[in-house]
């Protein structure tokens, strides 16, 4: 889930293990993978691993209305920590990896409906050839990872770590930011004109978004576009409210493989809501039946966005497992 008054999205090491400065390079390559049977192909940002010796192949999955990017510079700290190769995935209908008409298999997909599923077997078919070791998802990403362990078979597979990803029901919020974000793309096709970026979060704030949300929806936008489609968005909504997030949470335990659940500790959907405490209730029961193999972890000072508001915090846990 996604929360409008907490805007972008930052790891304790026992070891102590310290952040190498900016002066570490990490050389970042573009690929894309193919689509075949009714997968979308995914843009995909290689970190390498450098260090001579490996730690793994970490996937990362970003939120809704993002892209990998977002997750960029966390993940190369990641990587250099862990001496892991990094793969920053752009999910379906999402920054590269949107949908065009002028791409006769993706002309067909524009007229399937849109799905938790086929998007977790995009992530399928991109990963194919790499032998994953852990997947990183931050909040819908955090959803799309879970399904994956849950449901694809892979032999490599060790663990998965959910960054702020509440179960249930998309919040409120989301919903609102993709209605206004469907009336001014609306506008502009009616009006025949384009919209520079200023012009843009000025439109949103007055709609009634948070000026940080509209601060970063603003940054994938190209004048009369955003980046990601919002007829998947609008198909894949829904499901947040009935993906069964702790079954597939006990099978992938069930697995032997890891689970880690980073919350931010001034996110309070956690505690809000109908089912807020329900929630905490049963993450905690979860950790009492599996306490070697699941784990949760709150981060005091980061809200929803915990890659970017607590990022050492984060990092440090990472580098600490």
């Amino acid at each position: 889930a996604y929360q409008s008054h907490k805007m972008l999205c930052r790891i304790s090491r026992s070891k102590k293990r310290r952040l190498v400065p900016s002066l570490y390079r990490f050389s970042i390559h573009r690929c894309q993978s193919s689509g075949v049977n009714g997968t979308v192909p995914l843009n995909s940002e290689v970190i390498p691993n450098n260090k001579a010796e490996s730690g793994g192949h970490t996937v990362f999955l970003h939120g809704l209305l993002g892209n990998g990017r977002n997750l960029k510079t966390f993940a190369k700290q990641v990587c250099k920590e862990t001496s892991s190769t990094g793969y920053l995935k752009d999910l379906r209908g999402h920054g590269k990896s949107r949908l065009y008409s002028t791409d006769p298999h993706q002309q067909q997909l524009q007229q399937q409906k849109h799905s938790f599923e086929a998007c977790v077997q995009d992530v399928a078919q991109a990963t194919e050839s790499i032998p994953v070791t852990s997947i990183v998802g931050h909040s819908f990403g955090g959803r799309m990872a879970l399904q994956y362990a849950a449901t694809m078979p892979s032999e490599s597979l060790e663990r998965v770590w959910l960054l702020d990803t509440v179960p249930g029901k998309a919040n409120a919020s989301v919903e609102q930011v993709i209605d206004t974000v469907d009336q001014v793309v609306t506008d502009i096709k009616n009006s025949s004109s384009t919209m520079d970026r200023k012009q843009l979060i000025q439109k949103l704030t007055q709609a009634g978004l948070d000026k940080g949300i509209a601060m970063w929806l603003a940054s994938s936008f190209d004048g009369s576009d955003f980046g990601f489609d919002l007829s998947v968005v609008h198909d894949i909504l829904p499901e947040f409210g009935t993906q069964d997030f702790y079954g597939l949470l006990e099978e992938i335990l069930a697995k032997n493989i890891k689970v880690d659940l980073v919350r931010g500790g001034k996110n309070q959907e956690w505690s809000s809501g109908p089912d807020g405490m329900s929630t905490l209730r049963k993450l905690e029961e979860i950790q009492r039946q599996y306490p070697d193999k699941f784990a949760t972890h709150v981060l005091p000072k980061a809200g929803h966005w915990v890659h970017v508001d607590d990022m050492k915090g984060l990092v440090n846990l990472f580098a600490t497992k």
